[in-house]
């Protein structure tokens, strides 16, 4: 699929909507900072990965492990505030909501296979947000970072 926006222009509102969910989830304008700053870096390196075509959960995981890593470096140089209102506005851009409804609507169609696939892909990408988010607050909760 050839997307018609630029690498620029995606992770610019990427990042504004990191920042705006932050600010949702009870974030203060500190950390609407560091989770756009986060976000946008996070995105356009995910543009440049992109050309390598890894499987979509190892994006997932790098995504949301850079994310939580730039969360966690800007609450150490006190950029940010709440660690863990800008990791779950930075990570917000990568969780599989189509491919939950997707999973569902299909399921309710009545074609169970494809339901079962998009489920399955839908977990999957969780559980690689989860793992990349979960590696970064254990290094975080022993003093690493």
């Amino acid at each position: 699929r050839i997307s018609t926006y630029s690498g620029r222009t995606k992770a610019l509102f990427g990042g504004l909507a990191a920042a705006f969910f932050t600010l949702m989830f009870g974030g203060n304008l500190r950390d609407f900072y560091a989770s756009f700053l986060g976000s946008y870096l996070v995105v356009s390196i995910l543009n440049k990965i992109d050309d390598f075509q890894f499987p979509y959960f190892i994006n997932n995981f790098l995504g949301a492990f850079m994310a939580s890593l730039f969360a966690a470096i800007s609450l150490r140089i006190g950029l940010g505030h709440k660690l863990d209102k800008i990791i779950i506005g930075s990570i917000m851009y990568l969780v599989p909501g189509v491919a939950i409804t997707n999973a569902i609507r299909d399921t309710m169609n009545g074609d169970s296979l494809a339901g079962l696939s998009k489920a399955m892909e839908a977990i999957f990408s969780a559980l690689a947000i989860a793992f990349g988010v979960g590696l970064v607050l254990s290094l975080h909760m022993k003093g690493g970072i």
